[in-house]
């Protein structure tokens, strides 16, 4: 739940008598006559199906306070120990830093610090460095142990200081801070420590919204409940410290062995050094006398060198010049050969768009493929699954298997359905934008099924065009034997892919104009 959320449901206010009260114990609505602890303002009591909603405090129409929250658990804990005047307190653990650790303290959220104390709920972590180090150590009580008080004083001035409770017990006296969000800081703990009297902080979540979770944490919990000072734990961890000198003293004595091992181990590297630095100094002084020499050497073979690239040049351009003359008549071999291979190709050309006007005349006449030369690869294509011309997209779908097709030399027999409403030049013409490549239909074998078997009529058109490659578009799948079959889909017809499939197959398989 947010926090947001949780300041605007108040568990607590203050009753008319100036006491806290729950809401469990107040009459509903501004029957209440609750007000804030925090501006003042009334509050109402919201009481619902407690089934269904939960019970709290809200501010009237017109009003809100950001610390509703914070001030309602604050008041609630002091009300709690003012009225039962006990408090279970936790154990106490302080440790006593040595002078050469004091770098290492710091205020940290598990403690309060206050040089060369710590107070800390993790003392089972620092056992082994309290040990090697010699830190002193108090823990006080052993276990946590119930405070009784003879009186109770709320928010009571004593000097410049005002804790929110302050619990006597004799001549005793311990300072009780209440913590939802604002923990003591560094300037009230040094108050704490001037006044020179036992100080604990009790940490109450924000979640803790009835009495009896609020009361269980103040009298019957250890845990959210932290010391920040006490007298009597320091001047036990202080004499702990005092007894451990002879672990502070070996250590002393093992880092003052080390510093002198360090300082021979220096001395013995510095001497090293210098006898390296002498060597390099000869070295350096027999290198030099090498890199003359070497220099000189170098400047002989640069001369030869000089001479042979002389020489090198000069095979080098007639060479050259060999080459150009090789390649310039390559080139003109080249020019002639396509020359002559494009005057091929516009032949064959020409032979082709003869034979594709041949093949649209045979068919306005009403002669299909078996009348005509074929190109040795047909297509036979389900043109109402794969094309779907009475659907919108007709042309895109046409496009898409004209694209397929380009510079193929492939013919097109018609498979489908429309062969029985449709004339081989009326399809013909449909089919015009593939470029008068259209042979014809399949034979219908049954003239009273429109739809037909396919693969029997594929067969029967191959056996009257023995020897003729083929590839079949259809929207169904199966029964086609061996042939290369391209499945589309009759919902959405052929597509892009489909398209790239049979264009990727005919790059393997066709002959190219």
């Amino acid at each position: 739940m947010s926090s947001a959320y949780l300041n605007h449901r108040i568990p607590f206010a203050l009753g008319p008598d100036g006491q806290a009260a729950s809401i469990l114990d107040v009459p509903r609505g501004l029957a209440c006559k609750c007000t804030c602890p925090c501006c003042k303002a009334p509050l109402v009591a919201y009481q619902g199906d407690r089934r269904l909603k939960i019970w709290y405090f809200g501010h009237a129409a017109g009003t809100s306070c950001a610390g509703a929250l914070e001030s309602a658990l604050h008041l609630a804990v002091k009300t709690i120990i003012e009225q039962e005047k006990r408090l279970l307190l936790p154990t106490c653990d302080v440790i006593r830093y040595p002078d050469d650790c004091q770098s290492e303290l710091k205020w940290e959220s598990e403690g309060f610090v206050a040089p060369p104390y710590r107070y800390t709920t993790l003392v089972s972590n620092y056992r082994s460095w309290i040990e090697r180090f010699g830190a002193g150590l108090a823990t006080v009580p052993e276990s946590p142990q119930m405070a009784e008080f003879d009186q109770v004083l709320v928010e009571q001035w004593e000097g410049d200081l005002r804790p929110d409770l302050i619990g006597i017990k004799g001549d005793r006296r311990l300072y009780i801070e209440v913590a939802v969000t604002h923990r003591i800081d560094a300037k009230k703990l040094n108050r704490i420590r001037t006044r020179q009297t036992a100080a604990i902080e009790i940490l109450v979540p924000r979640t803790a919204t009835s009495w009896d979770e609020l009361r269980e944490l103040v009298l019957n919990q250890s845990n959210g409940k932290q010391w920040a000072f006490s007298p009597r734990a320091e001047s036990i961890a202080e004499a702990d410290y005092q007894d451990k000198e002879p672990i502070r003293k070996a250590r002393r004595d093992a880092e003052a062995k080390r510093s002198a091992d360090a300082a021979r181990r220096a001395q013995e590297v510095q001497a090293w050094r210098d006898e390296r630095k002498r060597r390099e100094v000869e070295t350096a002084a027999q290198f030099a006398e090498k890199q003359e020499l070497a220099a000189k050497i170098q400047a002989a073979e640069a001369k030869l060198a000089a001479e042979r690239a002389a020489e090198f040049r000069k095979v080098q351009a007639a060479a050259r010049a060999a080459t150009i003359k090789w390649e310039a008549e390559q080139a003109a071999e080249r020019q002639k050969s396509e020359a002559e291979e494009e005057a091929k190709q516009r032949l064959l050309d020409a032979e082709e768009a003869v034979r594709r006007e041949t093949a649209i005349v045979a068919l306005r006449e009403g002669h299909p493929s078996p009348n005509l030369p074929l190109n040795g690869f047909v297509l036979f294509l389900d043109l109402d699954s794969a094309l779907q011309p009475k659907e919108r997209g007709f042309i895109d779908r046409l496009r898409c298997i004209a694209d397929a097709l380009r510079d193929t030399l492939c013919d097109i027999v018609v498979t489908s359905e429309i062969r029985h409403d449709h004339s081989a030049y009326e399809i013909a013409q449909l089919l015009t934008p593939l470029g008068g490549r259209h042979v014809g239909v399949t034979p219908i074998l049954d003239p009273s099924d429109p739809y037909g078997n396919r693969a029997k009529e594929i067969e029967s058109w191959e056996k009257a065009n023995p020897g003729i490659r083929s590839v079949v578009i259809d929207g169904s799948s199966g029964g086609f034997g061996n042939r290369h079959v391209l499945d589309v889909s009759i919902r959405t017809g052929l597509t892009d892919w489909d398209a790239d499939e049979l264009r990727q197959y005919l790059r393997k398989n066709r002959r190219s104009l």
